[in-house]
């Protein structure tokens, strides 16, 4: 097994913390803007599913793992939603 111990120099390290200067605001986000993005993705990954599932069923209708088919025995798949 692996045993190390570290060795700062804490006097050299708060020297160089003194001379560090703020970082630059560049937005000022609210919990607001981040619940409009949040929304604004899950309607955008939404309209790309139905859109990408459409696009799966028009191609090949009778082969489509996407509707569910009453003759066959296996449990229907379920949608998916967000």
């Amino acid at each position: 097994m692996f045993h190390a111990e570290l060795q700062n120099d804490h006097a050299a390290i708060k020297k160089e913390e003194e001379n560090y200067i703020p970082l630059l605001l560049v937005a000022d986000v609210t919990e607001q803007d981040i619940q409009e993005n949040y929304k604004s993705i899950k309607r955008d990954i939404e309209r790309l599913l139905v859109s990408e599932l459409e696009k799966l069923t028009v191609n090949n209708p009778e082969e489509s793992s996407f509707k569910a088919n009453e003759n066959d025995n296996e449990e229907p798949q379920q949608a998916v939603s967000m």
